[in-house]
Parts: C-alpha cells; structure tokens; sequence
C-alpha cells in the first residue's frame, strides 16, 4: 500500500484527492457527543472496528453529520516540504510534531509514528500506519470535536472534570499532577466522567464545562493505588510494578487506558453547569498536609500554565486556519469564563481522599 509522494506544489486538497483514488475509503462508523454527530470513513474495516470499539458509548446510527473525519490506512507518507518543529512546552523533552503549511491548509507530522495529518477548511484527513496508532487517530477525532466548540466561543482548559447529575468540577494542574487520578478517585463515589486533560468552559449568563470522548489514560501508580483500576494493568506486568519503589513507580512513563464504560458502568457526562474548579499544586515529597483554600485566579498568574492550553497544530479555526505556533494563550478568556466560578487551590501533601472529599462537598448532595 505504498503512498504516492508530494511535493510543495501540491495543495490539501490535491493530496487528499490522490489518497482518495489510491485507498478508497469506503465504510463509516457514525458517533454522537453531546448533539454533534461525526463519521468516521476509511479504507480500513480494522481501523473502524477499534476506533469503534473505543468510542462504544458513543456509537451511533448513520446519517447526515457535522464533521467528517477521514483516516488512511497506507504505509508512511512521503512529502517533500519545509517541516518546522511544532513548539511544545519548557518541561517538555524531546520533538513530538511538526507542520508544513501547503495550498489550501497545512500538514501536521507525528514524529515518532509518521502518521501525518492535512487539514484545511473543509479537510481533516488521517494517513499512515493508523491501525498501529489507533490513538492518534482518536486524538484526531477529539481535535476535530475541540475545534467545533471553540468555534462556539468555548476556551479550551488543561483539566480534567467530574459531575453529579447536572453540576461539575474541574480538575487543572500539571502534567503528572494527578488530574485524572484524583478525577478517578471521585468516581468510586458514584460521580460521573467528564474529561481527562481537556475541558472546555464557557459562560453565558452561568459557566459550563464539556469535555470529549478520550478515556483517561493513567499511570501504573495510579491503577495500583486505586482498587477500581488494577484490572487495568496486564497481570504478567502487574507484580513487577507492585514490587517497585514508590519513586520509581510514579516516575515510568507508562500509560494505560481506563475504560469508563468496562470499568464505572459508562457513567460518563458529556457537559455540566460548572459549580468549583481546582487546582492541584501540592506536591509528593512535601512532608505537611494538604491544605485547601479558595483563591482569586487574576491574582495567582503562577498558577496559569497548569490551567491554560493552547489547542495545537490540529486546530482548524472558524475561518479554517490553523493556530499559531506557540504555547502562549491568552489569560482573559480564561479569567472570564471563570470570573463567577469558585477557584481552589490545593498544596502540600498529595492527599486524593482529602481533594475527593473536597469534590463532593462542591458537588452537594
């Protein structure tokens, strides 16, 4: 299934055409996510299963759609363009992205993978080794939802969420801080899943906060650490784990998904009224408690990078353009849609049954 190769010349739309000719994608698989319906097209009936298989909560019948999402199942694309690096973080190692802007759009590289991304206003195309890489076309699918709502005056937030019937909380810290962790922890209480690491808010007249499809992906510790999660760990790895050092467990860069259908029973709400936001910034080597404390946002610029998130080069715009090439976003939105919110801040020890507690008290009854 070797591609074609391409050059500067060629426009998103002339590649998307050619891949078109080359893999005829000729099935769908239809999802539904909090009133918007996206198909998936490809040539590959494995690609769709898995992806399906995912997003089983979401599975709907066919029909007319407001996105359309295409993924290629092929070898590794060949494009003869100018790549430059896509800007990652200060606390970020290593290259992750790059991007080449073409006729019409513009074409995101995944480093490790080569799975490579055009897109454009009326393209959001996938192609490569994607039944290896099932992920990253979710990640695709999430991205495609993302920019819809930002489009809708949404402000994208590096959070997690959880609700209770119609109200949620947000969850924002760094990366490793414990979001999705603590997030999980809330749901042994009988809460149900909002988000991972993106939550998006908005205010109108009263916040919301919606999240998307993406199970959390979590760490060993956190699995180990969390009676609802150890299944989630292969048994022949699960002993080795058990046997590590504290430390070293929370430092592996290992990740596993946790099914929120499998595990919790699909509780899973897709937007709530956004009654609480909190911030992690505690810490597992400092030696006193947890302590809990209301803040004002504007006041603590310190604690913007854990909460803020630019959306990356697989945004398309409301005029079908691509986002700039940076991390900076700006603080008003945020600072808006959060005005009538309250905000908390935890430091200290790590204590997740002390910030659950915390969740549910937001929450009420």
């Amino acid at each position: 299934m070797c591609c074609v190769s391409f050059t500067e010349t060629d426009g998103v739309s002339s590649i998307a055409a050619a891949l078109a000719r080359r893999h005829p994608a000729r099935s769908s698989r239809y999802f539904a996510f909090d009133g918007r319906r996206l198909e998936l097209r490809s040539n590959s009936a494995a690609l769709l299963r898995s992806v399906a298989d995912y997003l089983a909560l979401f599975g709907a019948e066919p029909g007319p759609c407001d996105i359309t999402v295409v993924a290629y199942e092929s070898d590794v694309l060949e494009l003869d363009v100018p790549f430059s690096d896509w800007a990652r973080g200060p606390d970020k190692v290593g290259k992750k992205e790059a991007y080449a802007d073409v006729q019409g759009g513009w074409v995101v590289r995944k480093v490790r993978t080569g799975m490579h991304f055009l897109l454009g206003e009326s393209q959001r195309v996938a192609v490569g080794p994607c039944e290896a890489n099932v992920n990253q076309v979710v990640n695709f699918i999430n991205a495609a939802l993302v920019s819809d709502r930002l489009a809708d005056g949404w402000t994208l937030c590096h959070a997690a969420g959880v609700a209770r019937g119609a109200r949620g909380v947000g969850i924002a810290g760094t990366s490793g801080a414990g979001k999705s962790t603590l997030a999980l922890h809330a749901m042994n209480e009988g809460l149900s899943f909002v988000s991972n690491d993106r939550l998006l808010i908005k205010r109108n007249g009263h916040t919301r906060m919606a999240g998307i499809p993406k199970h959390p992906r979590i760490n060993p510790g956190t699995a180990l650490n969390n009676p609802a999660l150890r299944d989630v760990l292969p048994k022949a790895r699960r002993s080795a784990l058990e046997a590590m050092p504290t430390d070293a467990l929370w430092g592996l860069e290992e990740k596993y998904d946790a099914d929120i259908g499998a595990l919790y029973g699909g509780r899973w709400s897709a937007a709530a009224d956004l009654v609480g936001f909190i911030l992690l910034d505690w810490s597992l080597t400092h030696e006193g408690p947890a302590v809990i404390e209301r803040i004002e946002l504007a006041a603590r610029p310190d604690l913007w990078p854990a909460l803020f998130k630019h959306p990356g080069p697989l945004h398309v715009d409301a005029d079908g353009q691509r986002a700039e090439n940076t991390v900076a976003v700006a603080a008003e939105p945020y600072l808006h849609a959060l005005a009538d919110v309250p905000v908390f801040e935890i430091r200290g020890c790590v204590d997740f049954p002390k910030a659950t507690a915390h969740c549910l008290e937001l929450l009420g009854s």
